[in-house]
């Protein structure tokens, strides 16, 4: 066996064990399991994401072990793939009406870290090998609704100073807008 290092968890941050590809364990910062809010909010297995946030560091290395598990198997727990379906008003229409409402699914607690690290690295995968276009801005962190209508902004005043066709997406726009001005 490998050694083990172990620590003390740092700035609320958990520690957990995986093995490198020598086959030694090594700490990882379990700091997704902190991520969770403190709330009493729990999915389908009742486990509230205040007790996982608390004793974080008690569950880290356990959870790692069940995550590498999986992971070896190629295969997520079915309890952990239900979910918990909650319909949230949206702020308009009428509260009888089920178009007013958006659903939440409410997973796992124990769950939310390792969806969180398989996202992590599908994001990292795609952005170092470029399989994002330059024009995805929704969910990608430091992106927004804001940079893209940036970008669109930037697009239309190139294509007005530079002489070259006027994007559709502006004409569609100053239609719209004269729709509703006039």
């Amino acid at each position: 066996r490998g050694s083990v290092m172990r620590g003390r968890p740092a700035d609320g941050q958990a520690n957990g064990v995986t093995r490198t590809s020598g086959g030694e364990k090594r700490v990882w910062s379990g700091g997704s399991l902190c991520r969770c809010k403190s709330t009493m909010v729990s999915g389908p297995d009742d486990v509230p994401s205040m007790y996982v946030k608390k004793f974080a560091h008690c569950l880290a290395e356990p959870l790692t072990c069940v995550y590498s598990f999986s992971f070896q198997l190629g295969a997520f727990s079915q309890a952990w793939k239900d979910a918990n379906v909650v319909p949230i008003y949206k702020g308009k229409g009428n509260r009888s009406d089920p178009n007013s409402y958006r659903d939440v699914s409410i997973i796992s607690n124990l769950a939310k870290p390792m969806e969180y690290q398989i996202n992590r690295a599908i994001v990292k995968f795609c952005e170092v090998n470029r399989l994002f276009s330059p024009d995805q801005h929704a969910f990608l962190r430091g992106k927004s609704t804001i940079t893209n209508l940036l970008s669109c902004l930037h697009d239309w005043v190139t294509a007005l100073t530079s002489n070259s066709p006027i994007p559709s997406s502006l004409y569609l726009i100053l239609h719209i807008l004269s729709l509703n001005l006039f």
